[in-house]
C-alpha cells in the first residue's frame, strides 16, 4: 500500500521520468497478462483474450505502460465476480486496451469518482485496497498522450485505454 502511495505521489509531483520509445502493445499485453495467469486459476476461471494480429505500435515509456497493464489486470482480479475479458484492438488510429468483467462492488454512483485517488466504494472497502490503481492507470495514461475511461452497464465493469497509434503509414485500419 505504502509502494503505491508513494508511486502515486511521484507521478502526480512529475518526479518519474518517462523515456518515450516506440513500443509494440501487443506483444507486451500479452506477456504482462501471462504473468496474471496463476491468479485467474486460483479463481477456477479462464479469462477471454483478443489481441488484434495486426501490429500496434504506440510511442509510450515501457516501464508505465507495464503498471498500467499490471494495475488493469489487477483491479479486475480484485473487485470483478467473473466474465474477465481483456482486449487489445485498433480503431481508427488508436491502440485500445480494454478490460472487462462482472462485479458486485461497484454502482452507478461508483463512476464519477472511479479515477480519483483513494476512491473506493462502500461495498470493495473490504478488500483492503488502496484506492489507487485507477488513479495510477489515469495519471500515467495522461501523461503518455493517452485517453482512459470507465464504463458500468448490468453489472459489467469496463475500463478503456486509448492510446494514438505510431504511424508510418496513413491507413487508419480498424479491427
Amino acid at each position: 500500500m505504502l509502494d503505491q502511495l508513494f508511486f502515486y505521489t511521484r507521478i502526480e509531483a512529475g518526479e518519474i521520468p518517462l523515456t518515450i520509445e516506440k513500443i509494440n502493445v501487443g506483444n507486451l499485453f500479452a506477456e504482462t497478462l501471462s504473468l496474471f495467469y496463476t491468479d485467474f486459476e486460483s479463481k477456477n476461471c479462464e479469462p477471454a483474450i483478443r489481441i488484434t494480429q495486426t501490429p500496434c505500435q504506440i510511442q509510450a515509456d515501457r516501464q508505465a505502460l507495464i503498471r498500467i497493464m499490471e494495475n488493469l489486470i489487477k483491479n479486475a482480479l480484485v473487485h470483478g465476480t467473473g466474465d474477465y475479458r481483456f482486449s487489445l484492438l485498433r480503431r481508427n488510429s488508436y491502440a485500445v486496451i480494454r478490460a472487462e468483467n462482472r462485479t458486485d462492488s461497484i454502482e452507478a454512483s461508483d463512476m464519477d469518482y472511479i479515477f480519483d485517488r483513494f476512491y473506493t466504494s462502500d461495498i470493495s472497502r473490504t478488500r483492503k485496497t488502496t484506492g489507487l490503481g485507477l488513479a495510477i492507470i489515469k495519471e500515467l495514461t495522461q501523461q503518455m498522450g493517452g485517453t482512459v475511461a470507465a464504463a458500468l452497464e448490468r453489472s459489467v465493469f469496463s475500463i478503456e485505454i486509448q492510446f494514438p497509434l505510431f504511424r508510418t503509414d496513413p491507413s487508419g485500419q480498424s479491427d
